[in-house]
């Protein structure tokens, strides 16, 4: 009888730990196809990732709770490829550009009961899930190495996506990329670009 309990305690364990593991899946993200305002040149930029994927909070099993997506490619390296594509570059501006990427970190929004991957197997068709990146990003224009302005960019973006078997999280991730750019870059052509150039 012992031995019975020791391995239902064990199958339940896996499938907890399991539901809690991020599963590391490779996702092509391709490049980013629009570029700033081509009067706006920098003659450096420098892109920081300052993001601490391990300061997630915890939260009780039955919370609905924004579980991080940590797959691959990270998020926050998709946006600092797509700031340093976005600026032109010219040996001639008396500009550099300093960004500091703070929060970049996507999420999709769970409840504790999905989180075990042999009851995940049971939603019903149809259903739908909100994933969402916040962003905090400080944009620093710099001239002979002195910050002259500063903007900071900060927000939440949300998708919802329908779910079907096999493959949510690549169709939700790309869908999340593609709402971020539009809604990112327009707000920085917007608030940025044309307010300070």
């Amino acid at each position: 009888m012992d031995g019975i309990k020791w391995a239902a305690f064990l199958v339940l364990g896996i499938f907890f730990l399991g539901g809690c593991t991020s599963h590391n899946i490779p996702i092509a993200i391709p490049g980013l196809s629009v570029k700033s305002d081509s009067r706006v040149k920098f003659k450096t930029i420098s892109v920081y990732d300052l993001t601490d994927l391990d300061s997630d909070r915890e939260y009780s099993f039955f919370d609905v709770w924004r579980a991080p997506l940590k797959e691959a490619p990270p998020f926050a390296r998709i946006v600092s490829d797509d700031i340093s594509a976005f600026f032109s570059r010219s040996g001639e501006s008396q500009y550099g550009l300093k960004v500091q990427i703070h929060h970049a970190q996507p999420y999709r929004t769970v409840t504790g009961l999905q989180r075990i991957p042999v009851l995940s197997l049971f939603a019903p068709a149809g259903k739908t899930t909100e994933y969402g990146v916040y962003m905090r990003i400080l944009f620093e224009v710099l001239r002979d190495g002195k910050v002259i302005k500063t903007y900071t960019y900060y927000d939440t973006i949300k998708t919802v996506t329908q779910n079907d078997a096999g493959n949510d999280l690549e169709k939700a991730y790309k869908k999340l990329v593609a709402a971020y750019r539009q809604e990112f870059f327009q707000q920085l052509d917007r608030e940025f670009v044309a307010k300070y150039f």
